[in-house]
């Protein structure tokens, strides 16, 4: 009985041993804040700056794109089309309302990068394209300039396919943020009505005594519950919420 117990902890750690050496690149289930996960280390803050900045820019427009980023060392023989496609799922890159993500894969040991372009995306920026857009980042990344290589790569992208540059795109985005004013009016009205509301119930009730307090006390409740609902909204709009992935995008080496 010993003897098997200990032929069977043996086989455990040979097989312990040898999975070290074939597990896959490990990545986050779900997306960092600023989307960028830099495993590899080969990204500067200048280009992390960029990415943060990009990606609120994006966010405050009509198309509202989202970017992650993610660099390993090694893929660990996994084809970096079926890697990157499970991160872009995972991470839920895009927004729930528009499903534009788009993630850019490195593997340096490898020699492999891949753009991941999601389904409602590839409307406006096509895999052709980013087959072609790949071909910035092979100067630099030959000669081991990986931060500027990505930065340029990614900086050329935003600019040619990704920020909007059409008058009816920006007009379009003025009238959400003029919106913010509709959206306060209408929370003001709603609240005046249901104090009128709630004031009418206690009067016809009638009575005195701790009445008073039971009219403030419901319409702060009331108030606080609307007021949460609206912030957990507008909160839950930034976050990584899209999806729609389904192996589109071009991969490259160089």
């Amino acid at each position: 009985m010993i003897k098997k117990s200990i032929v069977a902890i043996i086989i455990g750690l040979f097989v312990s041993l040898f999975n070290l050496g074939t597990v896959t690149a490990k990545v986050p289930d779900t997306a960092p804040i600023n989307g960028i996960y830099d495993e590899a280390r080969i990204l500067d803050s200048r280009f992390i700056n960029y990415i943060e900045k990009l990606n609120t820019q994006l966010q405050n427009t009509d198309r509202k794109i989202q970017v992650g980023i993610v660099t390993v060392e090694s893929l660990n023989n996994e084809s970096i089309e079926r890697f990157a496609l499970n991160i872009a799922r995972k991470w839920k890159i895009g927004y729930s309302q528009s499903n534009h993500g788009l993630l850019f894969v490195v593997a340096i040991k490898d020699r492999k990068m891949r753009l991941e372009i999601s389904d409602q995306l590839s409307t406006i920026f096509t895999d052709g394209e980013a087959n072609l857009y790949l071909e910035i980042v092979k100067p630099y990344y030959r000669i081991q300039d990986y931060s500027n290589g990505t930065l340029k790569l990614i900086e050329t992208i935003a600019n040619e396919k990704l920020i909007p540059h059409s008058k009816n795109e920006t007009i379009i985005y003025h009238k959400k943020q003029t919106s913010t004013l509709g959206n306060f009016i209408k929370f003001s009205i709603s609240v005046i009505f249901i104090s009128i509301i709630i004031a009418i119930f206690f009067k016809r009730r009638g009575g005195r005594g701790g009445r008073g307090g039971d009219y403030l006390f419901t319409t702060m409740a009331i108030l606080d519950a609307l007021s949460s609902s609206k912030s957990n909204n507008s909160h839950n709009s930034g976050r990584w919420s899209g999806g729609g992935f389904s192996g589109g995008g071009s991969s490259g080496s160089w």
